[in-house]
């Protein structure tokens, strides 16, 4: 936890230095083996602020074949149960990347909320780590951490993104290859406001877990290194 962080660097600059100089190969069994899965929502207030703002823009406004791309995509993420006989596709992530991208900032909100969701989905994850315009940025966690646009709203929404991201197969490989600037993307997204934090606390326990199990000392220490400015 976020709070369970700030407990272990407290001691001075001196106890972090002490720890980076003594890690080792030895995976760090404290920290807990399963990962934060963010998979509460409310669809029906996703769709409705969704709809509303559609109703309000003067331009980039839903299709009606739009709009029943998106009812399918809350109708599938709303029955777990059934997410081995569904499928996400290219044209809902396709949807959700226009929307992202071409309505105002300030509304993308609920839209951020669904892709969050999205990942989660055993083909949403696989469509997400493969898609094209994502694949072509430097990787798609990264490329959704810049949709953040500042605003503690959709920073909040993009950890939740990568804390549920980092919890699922299809994207270990993307992960491993790319944990740097994830790191990076990470740190450079958030600002101090607490709900933002709060949610920061959730995302670097996954990080923490994955550079566990992983091994990645130097993920670790870069992790290590940059924790204290956010809790300054």
């Amino acid at each position: 936890s976020l709070v369970g962080s700030e407990m272990c660097i407290r001691d001075s600059t001196n106890t972090t230095t002490s720890f980076q100089s003594n890690v080792t190969n030895t995976r760090l069994t404290h920290i807990s083996q399963s990962p934060i899965l963010l998979d509460k929502g409310n669809f029906d207030a996703m769709l409705s602020k969704i709809k509303q703002f559609n109703n309000e823009l003067s331009e980039h406004k839903l299709s009606s074949q739009e709009e029943n791309t998106l009812n399918n995509i809350v109708d599938i993420l709303r029955n777990r149960s059934y997410f081995h006989a569904t499928k996400i596709t290219i044209e809902m992530v396709s949807l959700i990347e226009k929307l992202i991208t071409t309505w105002p900032d300030s509304n993308i909100f609920p839209v951020l909320d669904l892709l969050r969701l999205i990942v989660l989905h055993p083909s949403g994850a696989a469509t997400l780590a493969s898609y094209s315009p994502f694949a072509k940025s430097t990787n798609v966690l990264v490329k959704v951490l810049s949709y953040s646009k500042g605003l503690s709203s959709n920073q909040m929404l993009m950890l939740r993104f990568v804390t549920n991201a980092l919890a699922v197969p299809a994207f270990t490989s993307l992960i491993n290859n790319n944990l740097d600037s994830i790191l990076s993307a990470v740190f450079d997204t958030i600002n101090a406001k607490q709900q933002v934090l709060l949610n920061l606390g959730a995302c670097l326990t996954n990080l923490a877990l994955y550079i566990s199990l992983s091994q990645k000392k130097d993920a670790l220490l870069k992790l290590l290194k940059e924790l204290p400015k956010v809790l300054e």
